[in-house]
């Protein structure tokens, strides 16, 4: 009742689509943040779902990250409450 499920099928989970964080800044905005790999990997309604949970989604180029790395937006943030 209070999730809503999205299914990422392999292609999406290899670009690390659910590699992905929400966060909240101090003026209580709330913001998904991912990879751009991951973001693109997404299908319009996917996105169009996540949008409406969020103020924005935040993406950006993490593809030497992914690619040496191992992990991708999530694994670059630190979680504090």
């Amino acid at each position: 009742e209070t999730h809503q499920l999205i299914e990422l099928n392999y292609e999406q989970i290899k670009n690390f689509s659910g590699n992905a964080l929400e966060v909240q800044s101090k003026h209580g905005r709330v913001f998904l943040v991912m990879s751009q790999s991951g973001y693109k990997a997404l299908n319009k309604y996917q996105r169009s779902t996540l949008e409406g949970f969020y103020d924005k989604i935040l993406y950006t180029d993490l593809k030497t990250i992914e690619a040496y790395g191992g992990g991708s937006a999530r694994c670059l943030l630190l979680e504090l409450f």
